[in-house]
Order: structure tokens, then C-alpha cells, then sequence
């Protein structure tokens, strides 16, 4: 990697030997991680995390850990990044991510299982989260959803779905874990389904109130995302009832 680029390539012109390694590094594993090699990516995010340990990529590597099968790892990962997060979001994150790390392992040793094609199969536990709903448990549909949606990590509907699983729990932290986790990746549209929800389940105004204030200030340390020119506000009489789209030109 020491090779140069051609001189003048737009503006963009950069030589690769000044790429930070621990940058390069964790670039490759994210890649890595969505393309489902796990183990390769745990080795790479370790790497990284060697070179400039952060918060966010002792997370990363717990995530790669967790989805290639090695629980404990992962869970030691979850665990230093809860003492060492200098903010709410990751540390209610990586507390969750113990959680389900933990419970992840009991499944598989409650059913005797092995290797790692489960942990990336959908329908698996698409396939529980429907068995849990009919037993009325909820910590377990909670538990197969985060599963699911921390390994894809923007679907909008799973997460909304994990919201509501984590408030049936009745489990503050369970509840602020999955609420910061899913408002991180997904932002007001996921809090719009899950508003339905409650709404649709006649929760009273004032209890949406409480979690519309809780939304505001997860929402407030979240990076703001511009995508092609266009901001997506959340506007209506509650702020979270509908998505309109925004150009800039317009604001």
C-alpha cells in the first residue's frame, strides 16, 4: 500500500501511504463484517483497536466476535466498552449488547447448538420472535429481533419492532439500550413506527409525551445524516407523525 495514486485524479488526489493504518484497518473489517466474514473482521477490528483503542471499535470488535460464535469474546469487548464510553449512546449500547451476548449463549447452549449459519439466519429468528409473541415473551423477542438487527443494522421495521418488545419487557434498561441503538442507526423514522404503535395500542398522550421527550434527546447526540442534497424533518402535530423531505434549497 505504499503505491501512489496518479497525481491529479480531481480533487480527490491522495497518496495511499497516508491512510492511517487503524483507519484502513477498521474500513476493511466494516466491509468485511457486511459481507458476513466475521472471523476476518474480528481479526482486523482487533488489530485496529491495538493501534488507537476507542469505544466504538471495542464494539465493532464484540459485534464481529458475537456473529462468528466466540460469545466470550465478545462479551469482554461489550464490557470495556461500557467502562471506558465517554457518552450515553455507546454505553447504553454496549450494555445492551452484553445482555444479548449473554442470552445468545444460553440459546445455544438451551438447544444444543453449534457453528455459526444461525446467527446470520433471518428466518431463524424471524421464527422466534413469532413463538415468543405467542407465549407473551417478550425479553426473548427482544432478544431474537436485536439478533437480527444489529447484524443488518438499518431495518427500519425490525427496529421499530425491537422497540416494542423492549417496552413490554417493562425494563428501563433493556428499553433505553434498544431506543439509543435503534435512533442511532435509524433516526426519526424508526421512532415514527414505533409511535404508531404505542398510539395504535391506546397508550395515553402523556406517556407519549415521555418518550417523545426521550426520542428528542437520544436524537440530539445522533451525527446528522444528509443523503443526495436531501434532510428528512419529521413534522405534524406530535413532530413524529409524518417524514417530510426537505432540499436544501428549500430550508
Amino acid at each position: 500500500f505504499k503505491r501512489q495514486l496518479p497525481t491529479q485524479v480531481g480533487q480527490f488526489c491522495m497518496p495511499i501511504h497516508n491512510i492511517e493504518r487503524d483507519y484502513f484497518l477498521r474500513e476493511t473489517a466494516s466491509c468485511l463484517y457486511f459481507s458476513r466474514k466475521y472471523t476476518m473482521a474480528a481479526k482486523l477490528y482487533i488489530a485496529a483497536h491495538n493501534i488507537t483503542p476507542t469505544t466504538q471499535t471495542s464494539i465493532c470488535t464484540g459485534d464481529a466476535l458475537l456473529y462468528s460464535g466466540q460469545f466470550d469474546g465478545a462479551a469482554k469487548n461489550y464490557r470495556e466498552a461500557y467502562e471506558t464510553s465517554p457518552d450515553e449512546s455507546n454505553g447504553a449500547e454496549a450494555s445492551l449488547k452484553i445482555w444479548l451476548t449473554a442470552w445468545v449463549a444460553g440459546f445455544y447452549e438451551k438447544n444444543a447448538l453449534s457453528g455459526t449459519a444461525i446467527l446470520s439466519n433471518r428466518s431463524v429468528w424471524l421464527s422466534v420472535i413469532d413463538q415468543a409473541l405467542i407465549e407473551e415473551n417478550y425479553e426473548t423477542a427482544l432478544a431474537a429481533a436485536l439478533t437480527e438487527s444489529f447484524r443488518v443494522d438499518d431495518d427500519e421495521g425490525l427496529w421499530a419492532d425491537a422497540m416494542s418488545f423492549a417496552f413490554n419487557t417493562g425494563d428501563s434498561q433493556l428499553m433505553l439500550g434498544t431506543f439509543s441503538s435503534a435512533i442511532w442507526r435509524c433516526g426519526y423514522e424508526v421512532y415514527a413506527l414505533f409511535r404508531k404503535n404505542l398510539s395504535n395500542a391506546g397508550v395515553p398522550s402523556d406517556g407519549l409525551e415521555m418518550f417523545d421527550q426521550l426520542a428528542d434527546g437520544l436524537h440530539e447526540i445522533r451525527p446528522s445524516t444528509h443523503t443526495g442534497g436531501v434532510t428528512k424533518r419529521i413534522i405534524g402535530l406530535s413532530h413524529f407523525d409524518s417524514i417530510h423531505e426537505v432540499t436544501k434549497k428549500d430550508e
